[in-house]
């Protein structure tokens, strides 16, 4: 993102810089704001504390400091993590579209008021549709790419269009919506599903196996608010994905056992059980590899040799914990 400050310096740009540093709401962006400064040799005062969460207001101290500001000088606002303390995560706003929808209104407009009608996004995102995604940039009068993430779009992502081998893991449910656009483009032939995000694919796989596979808390609706909540409309959704996938003779290779909130390793998850890792024990791509080819249509040439192409990057990929083969 260097090369977009500087072209904002060059242009006497104020220029508020907004981040995220995850889920600690203990952290802080001072470093980053340091590390900043000594990039474009300029200094960047790090606000931290820009938004009364009660009335979703811009805090006036703030537009204060901007406006006085030069042109060609920065302000660090901090992270946009405040605005998910009131407003929720995304994937829970969408089902409260009557809560949430007021909140998020409040913030746009009070960006477009009060801070800028311009933006600028240079945050690099696999699809998370939240504020700096969506909400803000709806309120701007002009939106741009910067030069990092206009090159990461132009170059590295339009390659994944070709992937054939998707390495699939996360916390976020939304997430599923980048592997069912990834499904619908048809050629991969491929995926490797882990972490909390492949508790929808394994609940969806064993109703289409006429089992009933248990996700814990993860399906737990007293757990809805929660990050790593499975809401049904996404094991529907993932029902969706491997039935299309089965037709296209897309492989699923799912976990087979997890590490829960006592540190011991179930094969099965019980009610009451958090997930926070999958296990060791795994099975060699060779067998999934075989297990999976009675159920499937004849692959073409390009497919088989995507398949021996990947085998490194499988292999590695089973190294992380421990699949089943799914071709439900």
């Amino acid at each position: 993102m260097v090369d977009t400050l500087r072209f904002g310096i060059a242009h006497d740009w104020k220029q508020i810089i907004f981040g995220h540093i995850g889920r600690n709401p203990e952290g802080s962006l001072a470093k980053v704001a340091k590390r900043l400064g000594e990039i474009v040799e300029r200094d960047v005062p790090l606000i931290g504390d820009w938004l009364d969460e009660s009335s979703m207001t811009i805090l006036p101290s703030v537009t204060k400091q901007i406006s006085t500001a030069k042109p060609g000088s920065f302000v660090d606002a901090g992270e946009y993590s405040q605005i998910r303390n009131r407003a929720g995560p995304m994937e829970s706003q969408a089902s409260r579209p009557a809560q949430a929808g007021p909140i998020l209104a409040k913030l746009a407009n009070e960006f477009a008021e009060k801070l800028s009608t311009r933006n600028v996004f240079e945050a690099f995102s696999a699809g998370s549709l939240d504020a700096c995604t969506v909400t803000v940039p709806a309120a701007m009068k002009r939106v741009a790419l910067g030069e990092y993430v206009s090159a990461e779009f132009a170059g590295p992502v339009m390659r994944c269009l070709d992937s054939q081998l998707v390495i699939f893991s996360g916390l976020k449910a939304e997430k599923l919506d980048d592997l069912e656009a990834m499904i619908h483009r048809g050629k991969i032939t491929r995926v490797f599903a882990a972490g909390a995000l492949s508790g929808a694919l394994r609940k969806a796989a064993g109703l289409l196996e006429g089992k009933n596979v248990c996700l814990g808390k993860a399906e737990d609706p007293a757990y809805k608010d929660q990050p790593y909540y499975v809401p049904q409309a996404r094991i529907d959704q993932a029902k969706r994905m491997i039935e299309e996938g089965r037709k296209k003779g897309i492989k699923f290779v799912l976990p087979v056992d997890f590490v829960i909130q006592d540190g011991s390793v179930v094969s099965e998850l019980k009610p009451g059980d958090e997930q926070f890792d999958v296990g060791r024990r795994r099975m060699s791509y060779s067998s999934t590899r075989s297990a999976s080819s009675s159920n499937s249509t004849a692959p073409s040439r390009s497919t088989t040799a995507s398949s021996a192409n990947s085998k490194t990057l499988a292999s590695k990929a089973v190294r992380a914990g421990s699949f089943r083969n799914s071709n439900a």
